[in-house]
């Protein structure tokens, strides 16, 4: 920031010290300032909103996939990333590695680490592959100005 805008700062009031100074605030003012930021916070909704929509837009470009995706457009570079959850589920994992009857009210939650995962052989994925649910989610988009 620059030091004109760290003077917002400066002029900034005091909190008030009790009951009976917030009361003696003008009406008008208050109701003002209520005016002011109400219109700040809509400004702010419409243009996160129109953010939103852009970013959508842009991610539409590219395939609906996990990982980073970034192009450089002129002066500007664009990043694209999907990450990926994984779900197991649990029920059909006990079923195929169950060891033995658990009483009804004890519960055994099983999940499957994804880097080890990813380095079992092809058959024992396949076998654990019925047990995995994989949601993509939302898009992330950034925009910075590349570096000279």
């Amino acid at each position: 920031m620059t030091e004109d805008e760290w003077a917002i700062f400066e002029r900034a009031p005091k909190p008030l010290e009790s009951a009976a100074e917030a009361a003696s605030i003008k009406t008008s003012e208050l109701a003002d300032l209520a005016e002011k930021l109400f219109e700040a916070e809509e400004q702010l909704a419409e243009v996160k909103r129109s953010a939103d929509i852009l970013s959508e837009q842009i991610a539409a470009q590219f395939p609906h996939e996990a990982g980073k995706q970034t192009r450089t457009l002129g002066d500007l570079e664009l990043t694209v990333s999907c990450s990926e959850r994984w779900e197991w589920d649990h029920e059909l994992l006990a079923a195929l590695y169950e060891q033995g009857k658990l009483p009804s009210f004890v519960t055994r939650k099983l999940s499957v680490d994804r880097k080890i995962f990813d380095r079992l052989p092809s058959d024992a994925q396949d076998d654990l592959r019925a047990a995995l649910t994989r949601k993509l989610m939302k898009p992330q988009v950034k925009v910075a100005k590349c570096l000279s």
